[in-house]
């Protein structure tokens, strides 16, 4: 696993450990089949980069819902928008202190979220380096992407 990509992956665990008391473990190297939903946040420092965290519909919901301690059939797309966007910014804030004094320090621009196959691609499509992985947790699987500029 990439250097750069170590914080990002165990800021994932790590949030999904302590702050929603879940099992998370670092999972295959496969890409997910449907992951539409997209949450970013922009990476200003020596490089410009870009973490993406991919969700399937089902698992942004289940975490969104633990998260804000609501019941699943309360869930509306704005809740599950900033929840979604909560947890990429709490994943990139851990990278971030754990990258602090090292050559990939970077600040932190505010999280976006973004639904569909086209605007993700959109997101990466000036980023030709990346570094993935993916996070299994009981309810289902995300995907923890570090996009640079060459």
């Amino acid at each position: 696993m990439n250097e750069v990509l170590v914080p990002f992956t165990q800021g994932a665990i790590e949030t999904l450990t302590t702050m929603l008391g879940l099992e998370a473990n670092l999972g295959s190297d496969e890409r997910g089949e449907d992951c539409p939903l997209a949450a970013y946040v922009d990476l200003q420092g020596e490089r410009t980069g870009r973490l993406v965290l991919s969700f399937p519909s089902s698992t942004a919901s289940f975490l969104v819902a633990e998260m804000m301690a609501v019941d699943l059939d309360e869930m509306d797309d704005e809740l599950l928008h900033d929840g979604v966007g909560e947890v990429a910014n709490m994943i990139a804030g851990y990278a971030k202190t754990q990258l602090a004094d090292t050559a990939y320090h970077f600040s932190l621009h505010l999280p976006s979220v973004v639904f569909g196959e086209d605007e993700k691609r959109a997101l990466v499509e000036s980023f030709p380096v990346v570094y993935h992985n993916r996070i299994d947790t009981e309810e289902g699987y995300f995907e923890v992407a570090v996009y640079f500029e060459s």
